[in-house]
């Protein structure tokens, strides 16, 4: 099964990068925020990319170091997915909200992530 990505702006350029991010921007935070960055803090390390992530809304860019990458094993998101939520409040799919709300909001202690080419990506 493909794993399915959420939060992976560091594959855009700056600008659309800052676009995207505007277009799921909220000015209040979702009701359930506190509960899904715990979900999201609490991945399963999959992998790291050899690149860093930078917040292009605020000038300069801010760092927000290496990409790391974890998952739910149905689910993969870059860490950096955490802070976009926290300071942007930006909607989530609504797909992956029910899935986090239907495990309850926790991290199962029992996933397994298996090596596997995320879609989009070539192996080398």
């Amino acid at each position: 099964m493909a794993l399915k990505k959420v939060g992976f702006f560091f594959e855009f350029s700056a600008d659309a990068h800052r676009s995207q991010l505007e277009s799921l921007m909220r000015t209040v935070p979702h009701s359930r925020e506190q509960d899904i960055v715990a979900y999201l803090s609490a991945g399963k390390n999959f992998g790291v990319v050899p690149l860093t992530q930078f917040d292009n809304q605020i000038d300069p860019p801010k760092s927000l170091g290496e990409i790391v990458l974890v998952s739910d094993g149905e689910w993969i998101w870059p860490t950096s997915l955490t802070y976009f939520v926290q300071t942007y409040h930006i909607d989530l799919p609504e797909q992956f909200v029910e899935h986090m709300s239907s495990h309850n909001w926790r991290m199962s202690e029992q996933i397994e992530v298996e090596a596997q080419l995320i879609e989009g990506h070539v192996e080398l």
